[in-house]
């Protein structure tokens, strides 16, 4: 499916798909996002809440988020048009909470990887970031799905902080590069 998308005038993939797949009876859709598309460039509130919207100028460009809020967008099309739709938006995502296994093709830890191969860190204005172990992220994820509040929006993050340092730091003790 290739249409010209609405919120944003470019052509876009995907998202539409699952809204013509339920035919004539109305099936709830599950639509999992990103954090980003709710933080805007530069600084942002400690707290951002679940019913914030951002305009597409406000956020990261980047493809990824900007897909990601077009996407939400179209969900939010959808939702004004009777269909029930659930958001769910991720924060940064970590390995498995016992293991700490996770993806190798997310930049965010080829950006830590590239710091333990040089055994050199950036000073960086904030290293300040939440990690959510991914288990715990989809167990969240199923519980909200099977129990939820339909066509509510959630944050799937890790209220805790930790730094880039910190994760470096630990990744060195595991033995993990």
């Amino acid at each position: 499916m290739n249409r010209v998308c609405a919120p944003c005038g470019d052509k876009c993939r995907g998202s539409e798909g699952g809204i013509a797949a339920g035919g004539n009876r109305v099936t709830p859709v599950h639509f999992v996002s990103t954090a980003s598309v709710v933080a805007r460039r530069g600084s942002n509130p400690s707290v951002i809440k679940e019913d914030t919207r951002l305009t597409i100028g406000e956020v990261e460009d980047t493809g990824y988020v900007q897909s990601k809020w077009v996407a939400e967008e179209l969900m939010h099309a959808a939702a004004a048009r009777g269909l029930p739709v659930t958001i769910h938006r991720p924060g940064r995502v970590s390995g498995h909470g016992q293991t700490g296994i996770g993806s190798t093709s997310i930049g965010f830890w080829h950006f830590i990887r590239s710091m333990l191969l040089l055994q050199a860190a950036p000073d960086l204005r904030s290293d300040r970031l939440t990690l959510a172990p991914v288990d715990d992220v989809a167990q969240a994820l199923a519980a909200l799905i099977e129990r939820g509040e339909p066509g509510a929006t959630y944050h799937l993050s890790n209220r805790m902080q930790t730094s880039i340092r910190a994760v470096v730091e630990r990744r060195k003790e595991l033995g993990i590069i």
